[in-house]
């Protein structure tokens, strides 16, 4: 494809987004051994690419949109109470999410989440692909991300995919300086 193909598909805010998330937070994933594009394409996919109309991404300043149950002890964030339907089924609930003060602060919730979640066997299975970002990318839902029914993990690890694929995430890595 040609790059003006390329740049046809994709807003230059949306390539922004990815840059800056990428330069801010890229080593914050790589540290922990986590995919960088994996993390990419979760963020732009839960913000809604940073979009103003994403009321718990402005609330809360967090690109993954984290809840924090109270049981959740090992995730240390500042809250913010907003509604949500996390289970997916239409009923929106006051929870938790945790807020990140900068895009590094987001990432850094990002791995805390995935390294930690309680669900030990889908941890590892996620954690399993850590080498394969596309694979991981599949997998986030399995940890917590998106609508928490097994019925619409397939629809968000769509979305996370669809995100990774068009804008060729698989090329997106952080280097040192």
């Amino acid at each position: 494809m040609a790059d003006s193909d390329a740049d046809s598909q994709v807003s230059s805010t949306q390539y922004q987004f990815l840059f800056k998330l990428n330069e801010s937070g890229g080593k914050v994933a790589y540290d922990n051994d986590l995919p960088v594009p994996a993390m990419l394409a979760c963020a732009a996919a839960e913000s809604g690419w940073g979009s103003p109309k994403n009321a718990i991404f402005q609330a809360t300043g967090c690109r993954f949109n984290l809840q924090k149950p109270s049981w959740y002890t090992w995730m240390k964030c500042r809250t913010v109470k907003l509604k949500t339907d996390g289970q997916g089924l239409g009923t929106l609930v006051w929870v938790d999410f945790c807020a990140a003060d900068t895009w590094a602060d987001s990432v850094g919730l990002w791995c805390t989440w995935i390294l930690n979640y309680p669900h030990e066997g889908h941890r590892n299975e996620v954690l399993a692909a850590r080498h394969s970002p596309r694979d991981f990318c599949a997998k986030l839902p399995k940890v917590g991300f998106g609508p928490q029914n097994a019925a619409a993990w397939k629809a968000t690890a769509k979305g996370y995919l669809d995100v990774y694929d068009q804008f060729q995430l698989g090329g997106f890595a952080w280097t040192a300086p």
